[in-house]
Order: C-alpha cells, then structure tokens, then sequence
C-alpha cells in the first residue's frame, strides 16, 4: 500500500512538473521594442551663435551655419554619424569686418564619426541624443579633451589641416582689416533634439569651443585680442532631415528658414 502511495505522489509530481514546465514554454516572450528606422543619409543644418573676438571693433556676435552630409547606421536604438561637411557660412552682426574660412578649410573638417542614441518620452514621443564629442582641428594631441593647444606654430603637434602651406586652419579676413589668421580650434559639442516629422528631428546644440591663433599675414592682425573658451548661447539648434541616397554637396541646400537667416540684409532704399 505504502508503495503505491509513494507511486501516485510521484506520478502528481511529475504531472505538476511537467504542467509548469508547458506553462514556461508557453509563456509569450517579450517583443524587443521598436524603433523608427533612421538609417541612411540625412542633411543636418548647424546654426551656432558666439561671441567673437575681431580686430579693431573688439567683441562682436557672430552667427555660424553649417550643411553638412550625415550617413547614419542603426542597430536598434544604437546609431554612428559619419558626417561630410559640405558649407559653411559666418555672419558678423558688423560690416565692416568679413571672415571667410580658406577654400580646403571645410574639407579639413569632413571624414568625422560620433555616437548618437533614440529614446522615448513617457508619451511616447521619440527623442534623439547626438552624445558630447571633442575633437582638435588642425593639431594632434594625445588627449584631445585635457592637453592644452599648441601656441607656436612650429609645435611639431601643429598639421596643415587645410593643406595649404600654413599652420593650422586659414581664416581669411576682408574689409577694414585685410589678411589672414591661422588657427586652432578645439570644439566640444551635443544635441537633444525631437521626432518633429517622420523624418526631421530638431532641437538645441549645446557646444563650447577654444580657439589658438598661431600666426598672422598682417601685422596687425596680431593685436587682435585672443580668444577666451565660451560657451554655445541658448539660441544654437541643429535641424536633421533625411534626403535621398544618392544626394551629395552639390544637389543638397539650406532650408528655406537657414537660407533666410543666412541671406546678408537687404540695404534700405535711401
């Protein structure tokens, strides 16, 4: 009798075994969360406000636009940048003073990749995370974020980023003051922005930049006072927009909000 009981209880528990173990594999398992796709080539528009330091007139405010290729890969929330520069554009709020960057100046800032991420907002919104990246243009340090710049041209860590003969990066200057700056710059920046579109994110730029100038084509160039490490004001935003695989420099432009904000004032009939 003893054995037979010992039987059914050993029947029941496998029964009851087995019965969980059916439960488990029938339980669904979680889907992975989706996410849009955002791989492919995309334009991003930079628009960054500084105040900058100029001969003669002392600080002004200066408005920075920038076009720039971006082909972005994605695994799941996971994405990497690789960004082609294709413009970029300086206002001055005064006349009397221009800068232009040298001609191979934008080619210098190309070929560059960083980390950016998806989240999601508690209502479901989707939100896109450029993460914080430092780069040194023009100069090679061994640790772009903590070693000071270069302050002497002839620094062996001093490259010809531009390639065209000079240290550093060429900055030309025109009208009151004719010339030219060579330059470092060390810029730090990210975004935040938000799925404002299908396929258009927007939202502010937070970027901090220190500039060197290590020497001059005009004497007087050299009185220029030296520029201080400042932080992006609040105004600085970026505007991603995905484009067509085949776009390039040539076939991609502004917007029409940039191009409006880029376009110089038009003169008052007198």
């Amino acid at each position: 009798m003893n054995k037979i009981r010992l039987t059914i209880r050993l029947m029941l528990l496998a029964g009851i075994l087995n019965s969980g173990l059916a439960s488990a594999q029938k339980a669904p398992v979680a889907a992975p969360e989706e996410w849009p796709s955002v791989a492919g080539l995309w334009v991003m528009e930079l628009v960054s406000l500084s105040d900058t330091p100029v001969p003669i007139v002392e600080k002004v405010t200066a408005r920075t636009f920038a076009l720039a290729l971006v082909d972005v890969t994605q695994k799941g929330p996971d994405l990497i940048f690789k960004e082609q520069v294709c413009r970029l554009d300086t206002q001055i709020e005064i006349s009397v003073v221009q800068m232009t960057p040298s001609k191979n100046f934008i080619k210098a800032l190309s070929g560059r990749v960083r980390t950016a991420s998806l989240h999601r907002t508690a209502n479901g919104e989707v939100e896109l995370d450029v993460h914080q990246r430092s780069i040194v243009h023009s100069a090679k340090l061994k640790d772009e974020h903590q070693d000071k710049l270069p302050t002497e041209p002839n620094d062996p860590r001093v490259l010809d980023g531009d390639e065209d003969g000079h240290p550093g990066l060429t900055m030309n200057f025109s009208g009151l003051v004719l010339g030219q700056a060579y330059i470092l710059q060390r810029t730090q920046s990210r975004m935040h922005g938000k799925q404002v579109a299908k396929d258009v994110f927007r939202g502010p730029m937070i970027w901090r930049t220190e500039q060197i100038i290590l020497d001059v084509s005009n004497p007087f160039l050299r009185f220029a006072p030296k520029p201080k490490p400042s932080e992006g004001r609040g105004d600085s935003f970026f505007v991603m927009r995905k484009v067509s695989p085949d776009s390039s420099c040539d076939s991609i432009s502004y917007s029409r909000q940039i191009q409006a904000m880029v376009a110089p004032p038009k003169k008052k009939d007198p």
